[in-house]
């Protein structure tokens, strides 16, 4: 289940990237957010 849900977040990490693109940054955020979750 915590695969699915990592899977899930990248995917919309992903999408949220490429909608703000303008902001780089936030998705190297929400990129350690999602490394800190599957510690």
């Amino acid at each position: 289940m915590m695969t699915a849900i990592t899977t899930a977040f990248i995917s919309f990490s992903v999408v949220s990237d490429g909608l703000l693109c303008k902001n780089r940054q936030s998705s190297v955020y929400i990129l350690q957010i999602n490394i800190i979750t599957q510690a």
